[in-house]
């Protein structure tokens, strides 16, 4: 269980969806969404075979209204505030987003927020 807005929760993960929907190189593509409950947290996995990001460009995924242009994305319309505002409702909640993403191989986007105490517990959640 996770303690939080479902609102904000809710627009997060579909930011991420569509993010790996939009940057694949054609109308089909591959993408695994995987759910894993760890000692202190649960992570959301988003896995894409889409275009990939150089690593060099990946410092400024997070950032607000940063667009990573590409000759293959170019085309994309958007305002660069999609990842910004996940890793912003990750970190209100006491989590984060990680990536990992290698050009021509695609991203998978993981987002990390810790687990609720148990119902019962005195601990704060």
């Amino acid at each position: 269980m996770v303690d939080g807005n479902t609102y904000w929760l809710h627009l997060a993960l579909r930011e991420l969806l569509d993010n790996a929907v939009r940057f694949r190189p054609g109308p089909t593509g591959r993408i695994d969404i995987s759910l894993t409950e760890g000692d202190t947290s649960w992570r959301i996995a988003v896995l894409d075979d889409g275009f990939g990001i150089e690593p060099q460009n990946q410092g400024q995924l997070f950032k607000r209204f940063a667009r990573i242009e590409t000759d293959a994305n170019r085309h994309l319309v958007g305002m660069g505030i999609g990842l910004y505002l996940v890793q912003e409702v990750a970190r209100a909640h006491g989590g984060r987003v990680l990536v990992d993403s290698r050009p021509g191989a695609g991203s998978e986007f993981t987002f990390e927020l810790p687990r609720s105490a148990p119902k019962g517990d005195s601990r704060q959640g």
